[in-house]
């Protein structure tokens, strides 16, 4: 089976990242003078790598669509990283429940979290900032997309045997 193991490690590297993402925020709402170190000097003037560039951006928070539909006072309009840490953080009991409604549920987070990175990916592009942490939790979220996949095939495998024997033994 794939790794529990592995997936709670790089859901808690995918905590870790957005912890790191949120205390930036925190740090540049306090001080817009702070420099972040995922800032770095631009080797050229066609774009910036910069991750406070991305963050302080209008797509920063509620991805750049919520905070619009529901107002800027919804509990909904938070920054990206906390998103990040509540997914992250509900994806390690469901790793460890190892049944089928939690995979499935894994699955549809995970797809969720690659439409979403698409759509800030391609954020990035307009904006023309490379955000290394961005990519971190793009990268992350693939990882995490294709062992829940695998997982979830393993699980569903198991099940369906599981219900294969119990028949063989009832007609025994």
């Amino acid at each position: 089976m794939t790794s529990t193991l592995t997936r709670v490690f790089v859901c808690l590297l995918g905590v870790g990242i957005s912890y790191y993402a949120f205390d930036v925020d925190q740090k540049i709402a306090e001080n817009p003078e702070h420099e972040a170190t995922c800032d770095f000097p631009s080797p050229s003037a066609s774009f910036k790598i910069s991750c406070s560039t991305a963050f302080n951006s209008e797509y920063g928070k509620g991805f750049g669509f919520i905070c619009p539909i529901l107002g800027e006072d919804s509990p909904l309009c938070q920054k990206n990283s906390l998103y990040g840490i509540v997914s992250y953080s509900l994806m390690i009991p469901l790793v460890l429940m190892q049944n089928v409604f939690a995979a499935e549920v894994l699955l549809i987070i995970s797809l969720a979290s690659i439409v979403i990175s698409l759509f800030l990916a391609y954020v990035l592009v307009l904006l023309k900032t490379v955000c290394l942490v961005c990519i971190g939790t793009y990268v992350i979220n693939i990882l995490l997309l294709k062992q829940n996949w695998q997982a979830r095939k393993e699980i569903m495998a198991m099940r369906y045997a599981d219900v294969e024997i119990e028949q063989i033994k009832k007609n025994n």
